[in-house]
């Protein structure tokens, strides 16, 4: 994971922090938009660890789409 981090983070450096955090609420909303499968969620989010991401826009609980 702080290799994924480290990769992303000089595409985030030229935002400010504010621009980062608006970045962040867009993002969730879309992937929260999403409807996935239980197997596309567990592929989509490449970060995806419970200890930082506490509300995670694509939950493996969320309801499957039929």
């Amino acid at each position: 994971m702080k290799g994924r981090l480290a990769a992303i983070r000089p595409l985030l450096s030229p935002l400010s922090e504010a621009e980062q955090e608006k970045l962040a609420k867009l993002l969730h909303k879309m992937l929260s938009s999403m409807e996935t499968t239980n197997t596309e969620r567990c592929t989509l989010c490449r970060l995806c660890d419970d200890r930082v991401c506490v509300d995670c826009p694509i939950p493996a609980d969320k309801p499957v789409k039929a």
